[in-house]
């Protein structure tokens, strides 16, 4: 080993060597960087919750509006219940009561106009013999009960 003129030992004459590393960033720095990284590692878990908690406030809040809707829909037709007017045009409407003495019709509509002169319900306007015998295919639908 060598001396200096001041009676200190070094190394000799060589490159200067720089504390720290090359690129000029302390052990001070890169502890701080390693605090910071790790403090945002951390928070990651907690803004998950915090966002879903907030996704299922906002549900929540939907269902209670759609509910409170629902609520006041009751309640007018709880009201309207309550109304003997009302109640006597629901039994007459739905259920076809009516008041003693009173007489109910019922009307029926007119039966369909006959297209194909006096014919009967559920023929053709041809005649059988006009056909001519069905083939096996119409056969077998016949028997099976899916022919005309």
């Amino acid at each position: 080993m060598k001396t200096d003129a001041l009676g200190r030992r070094g190394r000799g004459p060589g490159p200067a060597v720089e504390e720290g590393s090359s690129w000029g960033i302390g052990p001070g720095v890169i502890v701080l960087l390693l605090i910071l990284g790790l403090a945002l590692a951390m928070a990651i878990g907690p803004t998950r919750q915090l966002l879903a908690q907030r996704r299922q406030i906002a549900a929540a809040a939907d269902a209670l509006r759609r509910l409170e809707a629902s609520t006041q829909h009751y309640e007018n037709q709880i009201e309207r219940l309550k109304d003997p007017d009302y109640l006597e045009a629901k039994a007459r409407e739905q259920m076809g009561l009516i008041r003693p003495g009173e007489r109910s019709y019922i009307v029926v509509p007119p039966p369909e106009a006959k297209k194909d002169g006096d014919r009967a319900p559920g023929t053709s306007g041809r005649s059988p013999a006009a056909t001519g015998p069905p083939g096996f295919v119409g056969g077998l639908l016949r028997f099976i009960g899916l022919g005309p």
